[in-house]
């Protein structure tokens, strides 16, 4: 067996592992390629386990999920191709990849979506999802890392998804006697499944709730750059108390549209049954949130034609038992003196006037001055949130808060990186900030102006107190 770095897989060594993607507490996720068809494959090696203290019957776990999602072949899902172990029973699940980025690797650099594109994202992976809820395949663990966009336009609607039902369980994660629970591992946890006082299998609508959840937590970050409950990358002590114990901060006190920040609060909600009652309900009322009800572009019904009776059908005659008889063909008489009618020099003349009168006060009224204008205010328009500024701290993970102009108060924005949107500079010529991050001195900047596509990139200095 060759270093998995830049080696050679085993399993008849059809996989040559490019590159890492990223380690993560338990687990490392490689980009590969399998041999010899040249395909792109992701390769997720759980490597921390071990050391963790994992149990046989976690791996066999493990091999039995990766099998099962292997079995299905789901559109927007990407599907297991392989698994096996490793020396030391390391277990490995390999899923088919597509030539792009993972959404993880676009927040941190972007720091935040617009909500336009939180929309097309939160539409195509609930599709996803409720697809694959249909065939009892719940994800259990849905974070930006495993979202995949593919490169071109219309990224975020045509994005994948993938390690459905393989991730560790809360339960199981807790049965690990050398692990510690850090960020990456518990951020697409439910609060009900911190609750649980028994390891029995949840109901199939529990799981999809709690998939409802996660996605809801996904786009609160995605709107917000933090996540609702686990503020600090790595420690996850202080969310732990708050998941169990508070609702999540609603995205309008940082900064969010109201009516955006109640679609996605709902499906944040610590009880279950409080949430949308499906994955679609979410994905349309956030759309309205942020677009507005489509125009109405039904056509007129026009009046149904009077139904025309059938040659067998017999038709009673009407009743004219008041009328007065007469011959079927006589004229009727003429009871009183003739009208005469106008000539048609009279009609001509007439419509000329006509004419005249109304090219007089269109011109009249063009002329009037501008302050006898209706004064009538427009109707309310939805306004959508563009990014601005691009924020970077070194390192980065740095609390961006504001500052009111007033007293000084402090509001969370969010975490570097992080894009200023124009709701942060609503009504103000400029906006006072400070960056703070546990280790290194505070530093304040003052915005006059956001620019998109800038970046602003602040080295903080270490605290020596």
């Amino acid at each position: 067996m060759e270093n998995l770095q830049g080696g050679t897989l085993a399993l008849e060594h059809r996989y040559h592992l490019d590159r890492r993607i990223s380690t993560e507490s338990l687990l490392s996720r490689y980009a590969a390629t399998q041999e010899p068809f040249g395909l792109p494959v992701q390769v997720v090696i759980f490597e921390g386990l071990p050391e963790a203290g994992a149990a046989d019957a976690l791996i066999e776990r493990i091999r039995n999920s990766a099998e099962r999602a292997s079995h299905h072949r789901i559109e927007g899902v990407l599907s297991v191709v392989d698994f096996g172990e490793l020396e030391r029973g390391v277990p490995f699940v390999i899923e088919q990849s597509a030539a792009g980025t993972s959404l993880s690797a676009v927040l941190e650099r972007r720091g935040t979506l617009p909500p336009g594109e939180v929309v097309q994202l939160v539409e195509r992976l609930a599709e996803i999802l409720e697809r694959a809820h249909k065939r009892e395949l719940f994800h259990g663990g849905l974070t930006a890392r495993w979202v995949r966009l593919p490169e071109g336009p219309e990224a975020f609607e045509r994005a994948n998804l993938s390690f459905f039902s393989i991730g560790l369980t809360l339960d199981e994660l807790r049965a690990l006697p050398h692990a510690a629970l850090t960020t990456d591992l518990v951020d697409a946890f439910a609060p009900e499944l911190f609750a649980r006082e028994d390891e029995a299998e949840l109901p199939a609508s529990a799981r999809a709730s709690a998939d409802q959840w996660a996605l809801g937590a996904l786009a609160y970050k995605a709107l917000s750059g933090v996540h609702p409950y686990f503020d600090d990358p790595i420690d996850a002590s202080e969310g732990l108390v708050r998941i169990a114990t508070e609702p999540a901060p609603t995205l309008e006190e940082l900064g969010v549209e109201a009516a955006i920040s109640e679609v996605i609060d709902r499906a944040l909600q610590r009880d279950p049954a409080r949430r949308w009652p499906s994955l679609a309900d979410f994905a349309r009322e956030l759309r309205l949130a942020v677009h507005g009800p489509e125009p109405d572009t039904t056509p007129a019904t026009s009046p149904a034609p009077a139904p025309t009776p059938d040659r067998n059908t017999e038709v009673a005659p009407a009743d004219r038992s008041d009328e007065t008889h007469a011959p079927a063909y006589e004229t009727p008489r003429q009871t009183g003196p003739i009208t005469p009618r106008p000539s048609g020099y009279l009609l001509t003349l007439a419509l000329a006037l006509f004419i005249l009168s109304n090219l007089g006060w269109f011109f009249f009224a063009m002329g009037r001055p501008a302050d006898d204008a209706s004064t009538e205010p427009e109707g309310p328009t939805a306004q959508v949130l563009t990014s601005g500024l691009q924020i970077h701290s070194e390192p980065p993970g740095a609390r961006l808060y504001t500052l009111s102009p007033e007293g000084g108060e402090e509001r969370l924005l969010g975490a570097t990186p992080q894009a200023l949107t124009d709701y942060v500079f609503e009504g103000q010529q400029g906006v006072d900030f400070v960056l703070r991050l546990e280790g290194y001195q505070d530093q304040n900047l003052r915005v006059e102006e956001s620019l998109a596509g800038q970046d602003l990139r602040i080295t903080l200095q270490p605290d020596d107190r």
